[in-house]
């Protein structure tokens, strides 16, 4: 699957970063992006090099476990734990994509294990090594600061760990790690504190929002599935109870695991809603593993039955059919198990397309290596992959960059915006990933990329599973000098743009019968919309009524040429009882007067038989 699936957004990033070798990043330090380098030159620039270390480390992840495990719990536990992490949906998709939480979560598991040892028997090797491992996480990930924060209460706040405060074993684990947060604090200062505004400002706000702590409990249970969650908190109740029978170890792990999840349950109010934050919290898990299968034991033998043992088994066998399922959908999609595997496809298809029907024609038109445009730096970033050295890849400014605090590291690469227009006169070709972006959000877009050239030329789209993911490929013609104010924007020069549009009903998903309204509006701008038809599993069902006034299309759209505003609706009565009843295609194809066709909107709706059929 680590050969075949394509590259999540992520992961293309960090492949683009591992050819740009660096101290730091703005929203993380170096390791990621050197462990991807390392796998591209061990096994080649290859989905599979991408995340061939990544692997490695999955591959480590169990026995390490299994390692921190066994002093506590005995070998047939630590076993067990080791186990728990192939079904615990934390940890069990270990390799399979290329993110920093797959090292980090090694290195949090590794410097535990020789801080467990070090506070202990006092060794000076095992302190060394906590702060090597420890080291290798803060260069990981910033997340990973928690850990040694909370080491640094137990050493403080409980009696025995005061004891190590007398030997130079901490105080040298303590140089270690500052001496590996240089790169971050050297980042920091050469970009004015971008990546500390990004974490602080960027990811959170100061804004709080209460029913989020509500939604970080649902979400908690959503990532670990419900009986694993219950069972984790159980864990930590048990390791409440032994610290207060005098069990250090269980004082020691609890501190550790509790600063980790209750760092991030109060944070929760201030999250950006739009960020997924959920899975931050699995190192706090993670801590607890050791300890789970005599938290289950104890749960069978407090009270022997066949129920309890039912539901013991169901703590891994839920998480093991969850991650079964999981690999079953991204590897064919054959559970259509909603959005899952759509941030993963679509990348080769558009790189493919661009590589072999529009490359040609701009390497005879334009001098050096030809120049493509991606709206956003998840779209960039594959391309950039899948092309290597065949084109020069800019983003253009978009919020989802900004969003994943992208924005400012394209602008230190030089392949923002700014660094686009260091090209006057060349020609390129955009590529707008359609479905990433809001109707407006995407016209707007399109406006913008029109007043950089002399013309544009809509060249053709790409529908990927029904249109849930949608590209259009636009040329632009001779790239403006940033200090030449372009003609008006549709009046001299030629600006062919992509259709917007929106089919208002039916809605997804949704069951009918009978007659059917199927409406909605669509505009284009500079030529207009000849007529939309509606189409029922890829077959024409009939020509809607197109010129319905929409004034509130217009009033949105200020600006927009299309010469039929307002009357950019449009409505078709569909007898649904021509079709057998059940589950259908519905979308409309959009035919514009400059001879374009666009089929758009295709979803799924399902015929049920009317009553007067």
């Amino acid at each position: 699957m680590a050969s075949n699936v394509d590259l999540f957004g992520d992961e293309a990033f960090y492949w683009q970063c591992a050819q740009r070798p660096d101290i730091s990043y703005i929203d993380h330090p170096p390791l990621t992006a050197m462990l991807v380098r390392s796998g591209v030159e061990l096994v080649g620039n290859t989905l599979l090099g991408v995340r061939f270390l990544f692997l490695i480390c999955g591959m480590i992840f169990p026995f390490a476990v299994y390692a921190l495990a066994k002093p506590l719990a005995g070998n047939r536990n630590a076993w067990l734990a080791a186990g728990a992490t192939l079904v615990f949906p934390g940890t069990a998709h270990f390799g399979i994509v290329a993110i920093p939480d797959v090292p980090m979560l090694l290195f949090v598991v590794l410097s535990l294990l020789f801080f467990e040892r070090a506070t202990r028997d006092g060794s000076l090797k095992e302190w060394l090594l906590t702060g090597v491992f420890g080291a290798m996480g803060l260069l990981t990930h910033y997340r990973f600061i928690l850990l040694p924060f909370g080491a640094f209460l137990y050493l403080i706040l409980i009696p025995r760990g005061r004891l190590h405060l007398r030997h130079k074993g901490p105080w040298l684990t303590g140089i270690i790690l500052i001496f590996s947060l240089i790169p971050t604090l050297i980042n920091n200062l050469r970009t004015d504190f971008e990546p500390v505004n990004y974490y602080f400002a960027g990811r959170h706000g100061l804004g709080l929002s209460y029913d989020k702590f509500l939604n970080f409990i649902f979400e908690q249970v959503f990532i670990t599935t419900p009986f694993f969650f219950i069972t984790l908190l159980v864990v930590l109740v048990m390791l409440i109870q032994k610290s207060r029978k005098g069990n250090d170890r269980a004082t020691l792990f609890f501190i550790l695991s509790f600063t980790q999840l209750f760092v991030f349950f109060i944070a929760s109010p201030f999250e950006t809603t739009e960020l997924t934050t959920l899975h931050w919290t699995i190192s706090g898990y993670v801590i607890l593993l050791p300890y789970l299968p005599e938290t289950l034991r104890n749960f069978v033998i407090v009270r022997p039955s066949i129920f309890r043992k039912v539901i013991t088994g169901l703590v891994p066998g839920i998480g093991g059919v969850v991650i079964l399922m999981v690999m079953i959908e991204l590897g064919t999609g054959f559970l259509k198990l909603g959005d899952l595997r759509l941030p993963f496809i679509g990348w080769s298809e558009v790189g493919e397309k661009a590589r072999r029907e529009f490359l040609p024609g701009m390497l005879k038109v334009n001098k050096g290596r030809p120049i493509i445009v991606a709206d956003n730096y998840v779209l960039g970033a594959n391309l950039a992959f899948f092309m290597h050295d065949l084109s020069d890849i800019y983003i253009f400014d978009h919020a989802k960059n900004r969003m994943h605090g992208r924005s400012y590291q394209y602008r230190i690469w030089n392949r923002d915006e700014q660094g686009l227009l260091l090209n006057t006169g060349r020609n390129v070709l955009l590529i707008m990933e359609r479905t990433a972006n809001g109707r407006y959000e995407s016209w707007q877009f399109q406006r913008n990329f029109c007043s950089l050239f002399e013309s544009i030329e809509y060249l053709d789209e790409l529908r990927i599973l029904n249109s849930r993911k949608r590209f259009v490929f636009l040329f632009g013609y001779n790239l403006l000098a940033d200090n030449i104010q372009p003609a008006d924007l549709y009046g001299t020069r030629s600006c062919k743009l992509d259709i917007i549009s929106c089919l208002e009903l039916p809605v997804a998903g949704s069951s009918i019968s009978g007659k059917v309204k199927v409406n909605g509006w669509a505009f284009k701008d500079d030529t207009g919309i000849f007529s939309v038809e509606v189409m029922i599993d890829n077959m024409k069902a009939g020509v809607a009524k197109y010129g319905i006034s929409r004034g509130d299309v217009q009033k949105v759209f200020k600006g927009s040429s299309d010469p039929n505003h307002p009357n950019t609706g449009f409505t078709f009565n569909w007898d649904s009882r021509r079709i057998n009843p059940g589950k259908h295609l519905i979308a409309i194809k959009v035919n514009t007067l400059d001879g374009k066709q666009s089929i758009l909107h295709e979803r799924e709706i399902i015929v049920v038989p009317s009553e007067n059929n």
